[in-house]
């Protein structure tokens, strides 16, 4: 669950993140690989993830494997719209 919850949570700050970074493509320069790559590539698991995968699929327990790996890709993506939309309306509403 560790994972799961770090690697949503990575998916989420990092639709946010680029949707404000994105929206001034200019002057933020180096702040998004810093940001991005750097802070959030390190915050997100994804290693982690593909080594709990293997194991479960080691033991055995490839159903759960696979269910693992689609929750987190659907979660993953989910989060990423929720943080992009989140970003745009109170941009629009700054803005405004």
């Amino acid at each position: 669950w560790a994972t799961f919850m770090i690697n949503t949570s990575g998916a989420l700050a990092l639709g946010a993140v680029l949707s404000v970074l994105l929206s001034h493509p200019g002057r933020l320069g180096y702040l998004r690989p810093l940001v991005c790559v750097g802070f959030l590539g390190a915050w997100t698991t994804m290693s982690t993830f593909a080594l709990e995968t293997d194991l479960l699929v080691k033991h055995g327990r490839v159903a759960t494997a696979v269910v693992y790996v689609v929750a987190t890709v659907v979660a993953g993506l989910s989060a990423t719209w929720i943080g992009i939309s989140s970003a745009r309306r109170i941009r629009d509403k700054v803005v405004a």
